[in-house]
């Protein structure tokens, strides 16, 4: 499983805990992405969700092991690995995703690196979306989490890299959310308290004459090339 997130600050440890007890002072270098892989991580039907409902307390401090020249500076813990390094040089040495987590950025300006509008994103993403999709197959999930608007902005280019659509669920983070949030004497909009997470997977396919096919094409050739009737 691959968690990707773009900036990985003091408030980005929560949603490690319970998968990887880290201290917050090992990760006060905002400036630097960081990726996490996940190795053989439980998972059902609402993986979506995982990493955003990790609230366990933390119990113990890992510190960050030695540098490695080609993975970045390397933490492990019970089977699951944070690679504190630009992810570009990272993708080709990992094995191929079963599940992808794509959190953040959203065009917001949230933190350094962030864009300012959700119209620069499909540009931010493209180079990610690409290697994404080199080193998907057929058995990949991914899950995009982003407000409403950064998604609609980089539905395409997935849609480009060959992601195929299937759900989007929207996180209703409740009244809480508004507290503290809101000024209601200038208030002229309705509070945001929702963020979605789409799921695509990755379509099937296969290599004829040079051409890339769907698998209902490729099974069509097969039968016609055996000379069986249809």
């Amino acid at each position: 499983m691959w968690y990707h997130l773009p900036v990985l600050g003091t408030q980005e440890i929560p949603r490690l805990r319970g998968a990887l007890e880290v201290g917050d002072e090992d990760y006060m270098d905002r400036q630097r992405p960081a990726i996490v892989k996940f190795r053989k991580l439980a998972v059902g039907p609402v993986e979506m969700a995982i990493m955003k409902l990790l609230s366990a307390d933390i119990q113990y401090t890992l510190p960050l092991d030695e540098p490695h020249d080609d993975l970045g500076t390397v933490s492990t813990r019970a089977g699951v690995t944070i690679h504190h390094a630009d992810v570009a040089t990272l993708y080709d040495k990992w094995e191929s995703p079963v599940i992808i987590v794509a959190d953040g950025p959203y065009g917001v300006a949230g933190f350094p690196g962030d864009p300012v509008t959700a119209e620069e994103l499909p540009a931010w993403y493209e180079p990610h979306i690409r290697a994404w999709s080199a080193r998907a197959t057929p058995i990949t999930t991914l899950w995009v989490w982003n407000t409403e608007i950064g998604w609609a902005n980089v539905h395409p280019v997935l849609v480009k890299h060959g992601w195929i659509y299937r759900n989007c669920h929207i996180w209703d983070k409740g009244i809480a959310h508004v507290a503290g949030n809101t000024n209601t004497q200038s208030l002229r909009k309705f509070p945001v308290i929702t963020e979605v997470c789409v799921q695509y997977v990755k379509e099937a396919q296969f290599v004829v004459n040079g051409q890339s096919v769907t698998m209902q094409e490729w099974l069509r050739h097969e039968w016609e090339r055996s000379s069986i009737p249809l």
